[in-house]
């Protein structure tokens, strides 16, 4: 699928007559086969966040260590603390383990196709998916909005995947401590991360860092 992705950062406006210390990032994802736009509009606020993707939404509280995932539709709403994590991914892993030993028993011509199979998608059977990501330098700059950006290529195991515009975050007025509160996410869902999908890569950070110097 070919993807067009428009972010547009700003500083939080007033709430309750006083100012908030944040950031509001919206997204505009565009699927260039229809010209489908999903906006997605994403909250920063210290330790806390808040996604609105479509009629989802999605609340992070790190002072209360809670998640609240909310279907609007459904008019129903799942919170997760660190026990659940810790709980989810016990269980995932437990899971995986019995997978293994099933496909353990298996004649080995078809534990063969399977393992083949797993390897197509990145990573064996039971264990998280294993990408290495890299970005090379893609010819020269361009301008998207009113930022001016440098294209690279996101490399998947070697090969190519999607060509990224990218510029330094202080270029839209906003520092890594305005970021801090990803860290906070991510470290509560360490347990999931563990034993399933890997993190989503435009969060691979150092990657991105070696590759542009900045």
């Amino acid at each position: 699928m070919r993807r067009a992705l428009f972010v547009l950062v700003s500083t939080l406006v007033l709430s309750g007559g006083q100012a908030m210390a944040g950031v509001v990032v919206t997204v505009n994802d565009t699927d260039l086969s229809d010209n489908k736009v999903s906006p997605m509009t994403v909250y920063l606020d210290d330790n806390r966040m808040k996604i609105v993707n479509g009629k989802d939404t999605m609340i992070f509280r790190g002072d209360l260590k809670r998640i609240w995932a909310i279907e609007s539709d459904a008019r129903t709403y799942t919170e997760m603390s660190p026990d659940t994590v810790q709980k989810m991914g016990s269980q995932l892993s437990a899971a995986m383990a019995q997978m293994q030993a099933r496909l353990a028993q298996l004649p080995p011509e078809q534990r063969a196709q399977i393992e083949a199979m797993m390897a197509q998608r990145g990573g064996a059977l039971g264990a998280p998916p294993q990408k290495r990501i890299t970005y090379a330098k893609a010819g020269g700059g361009k301008t998207v909005g009113s930022w001016r950006c440098e294209t690279y290529a996101k490399m998947v195991n070697g090969q190519k995947e999607e060509d990224l515009c990218m510029a330094p975050i202080g270029s839209v007025g906003i520092t890594a401590d305005d970021l801090k509160v990803l860290d906070s996410i991510s470290t509560m869902m360490e347990p999931l991360s563990q034993q399933g999908p890997e993190r989503s890569s435009y969060m691979s950070l150092d990657a991105i860092n070696k590759a542009t110097g900045f």
